[in-house]
């Protein structure tokens, strides 16, 4: 073993300078916890993932256990990560990789990381090893997780036996300052290690002349949005954000849900086009998101196939933005007759975030800048801190796109109508019609869209 040690690479050409000491105590066993948090392109991710690999490595006894809040997103970020180190630390030829289950072998020993989702914690009861136990536990974006106390419960099921062990957590800091993650690495406790950095201290070659372009832009054109993004600064305020505890990252069965419901909003200039596909559960009070296309400065040639990305809206109901009739006629004569402007009026947004933040919002984990959009969205706020009633824009474009989806179902507030909800077999809908109140293409009759 001493000499294949040997094959591994000088750990300080692949861990940035900000991560050198953070190396040198796990290594010396000076950690039980270790919190790495910080923007993007910080190395946060790709350091943990060298850390357990050579940990394996040097420690024949220890295995190591890598979860998601939601096990769908392991395979495009997490394996991805471990691969990269196996390879940077020159062992590619000494390690399996299998999907299902999705774990990585290390051939030598037989020693395991094990990948996955935490959505159903149960299942992390079963996990048995043939050698050693679990000596590292990576939680991967861990403010997807509810809450330190749902964290306690899993590391009391899988931590158990073996000398030594060390939980990581890697995560961008919501910007809301009352979040649960923040406030937990607010508080020092032996033997826990908090760290904080962000690609400033990245040698700029490691991340590429691209990567520093978009950052400089962002800094110039949002400020606030740059320090979230990239420093992973706390930058918001609970009060502030638009739907602060309105919302989480989940699946859902649709078998019983109302839908599908289609929205459309369209991009100009710099900002995306979304298009959304919703659920309605009118009992729960409950929208789940199933998908959340987005398209950058896509042609109007390229619409359809945008559109595309969303299964099931070519034959459905499309409830679009007023704003392009022109691009509406378009997409109604190339495939999507069903496409249909959304009237406005003056306070239509408003209105409709109120109504919106009336339910609980699920997101599938694969609308990931949906999420951010749910994380980000805030009310403008002046100099002396206070809250105006005015949205700040540039994290709106999938809730426009949604509240066109389900325009039908708000009314305007002078129109001395009540919002409405459609008929529900349980009977609960507080609209006393029935299904046959909406005509074939989704419309309920009489529809005051915004």
């Amino acid at each position: 073993m001493a000499k294949e040690e040997q094959k591994i690479v000088d750990t300080k050409d692949i861990i940035g300078p900000a991560f050198h000491k953070v190396h040198i105590g796990v290594k010396r066993n000076y950690y039980d916890e270790v919190w790495l948090k910080g923007g993007r392109g910080s190395l946060k991710t790709s350091t943990t993932a060298i850390e357990i690999v050579y940990g394996i490595i040097r420690d024949p006894e220890a295995n190591a256990l890598v979860l998601r809040k939601v096990g769908d997103t392991l395979r495009g970020s997490v394996n991805q990560s471990l691969l990269w180190a196996i390879n940077k630390l020159g062992w590619d030829s000494y390690f399996d990789s299998t999907t299902s289950p999705a774990e990585i072998t290390y051939k030598l020993t037989g020693q395991k990381i094990i990948m996955k989702g935490a959505d159903k914690p149960e299942k992390l009861k079963g996990l048995n090893l043939a050698k050693g136990y679990f000596k590292y536990v990576w939680y991967e974006e861990v403010s997807e997780f509810a809450s330190m106390a749902e964290i306690r419960s899993i590391n009391q099921t899988v931590l158990r036996g073996g000398k030594q062990q060390i939980r990581f957590y890697t995560f961008n800091p919501p910007p809301d300052e009352h979040n649960w993650v923040n406030k937990e690495t607010n508080i020092q406790l032996p033997r826990r290690l908090i760290h904080h950095s962000d690609y400033r201290s990245v040698p700029p070659d490691w991340l590429g002349e691209q990567f520093l372009k978009e950052a400089e832009q962002l800094k110039e054109r949002d400020y606030d949005r740059y320090r979230h993004e990239y420093l992973g600064e706390v930058v918001g305020r609970s009060d502030k954000l638009v739907m602060a505890g309105k919302w989480e990252v989940g699946d859902r069965d649709t078998s019983k849900m109302d839908g599908a419901y289609y929205g459309l909003d369209f991009g100009f200039a710099n900002d995306p086009n979304v298009a959304c596909k919703l659920w309605v559960d009118w009992d729960a009070k409950e929208i789940y998101v199933e998908y959340a296309e987005y398209g950058y400065g896509t042609e109007t040639d390229n619409m359809p196939s945008f559109l595309k990305r969303v299964p099931g809206i070519q034959n459905s109901t499309i409830r679009a933005d007023s704003a392009r009739p022109e691009t509406i006629s378009y997409l109604r004569r190339h495939g999507f007759p069903r496409v249909k402007s959304v009237k406005k009026w003056n306070g239509s947004v408003e209105e409709g975030v109120n109504w919106m933040r009336g339910f609980r919002w699920i997101f599938n984990p694969r609308c990931e800048k949906a999420i951010e959009e749910a994380k980000n969205w805030s009310y403008k706020v002046n100099k002396a801190g206070d809250i105006l009633g005015d949205l700040q824009s540039g994290w709106d474009h999938f809730f426009d796109a949604a509240r066109y989806a389900l325009a039908p179902f708000i009314k305007k507030r002078n129109s001395g109508e009540e919002a409405i909800m459609p008929y529900t077999t349980g009977g609960s809908g507080a609209w006393g019609g029935s299904k046959s109140d909406i005509d074939d293409s989704g419309d309920a009759r009489g529809e005051v869209a915004f």
